[in-house]
């Protein structure tokens, strides 16, 4: 497409499919998975089957801080590094999770909408229309899987 792509971003794609894939293996065939949509899909009734919940959310903000530390790792390479370089990423992280709801597997779709309409309106414009217009496209596409679910 002539542009450069560097073997290190080429890297960290790979690494995030492999630990995308990971994930949704945990998630979907083991029984730590089970117990985690047990509990995301009624905490209540988790327990009372005996599953010790309040461990399941400990360990599941956990795996989130671990997440985060490896995404920290990987792009320390490729940006400036402050204390306060999460807030570049916070909201997008934000409406990521929010667009892509509670499975695993929403998360690529979300990242690429929202990313993907960033990137080209940050290529075509400014940094400040870009967040514009991610806002914008979260809003509507929030909108359109609040139409379809019925809420």
């Amino acid at each position: 497409l002539g542009s450069d792509f560097s073997a290190y971003r080429l890297f960290i794609i790979a690494f995030a499919a492999v630990l995308l894939t990971t994930m949704w293996l945990i998630e979907r065939y083991t029984s730590l998975g089970k117990k985690v949509r047990a509990v995301i899909s009624d905490p209540d009734l988790a327990r009372g089957i005996g599953i010790d919940v309040d461990r399941v959310y400990a360990l599941s903000f956990g795996t989130g801080w671990l997440l985060a530390g490896v995404a920290g790792a990987l792009l320390a390479p490729m940006v400036t590094i402050a204390p306060t370089m999460g807030g570049n990423f916070l909201v997008g992280g934000f409406l990521t999770t929010i667009l892509a709801g509670p499975t695993l597997l929403g998360i690529g779709p979300a990242a690429g909408l929202l990313g993907g309409t960033g990137g080209i309106f940050a290529t075509i414009a400014d940094a400040t229309t870009a967040s514009i217009a991610v806002l914008v496209v979260a809003m509507i596409a929030m909108k359109i899987k609040d139409g379809r679910s019925g809420r």
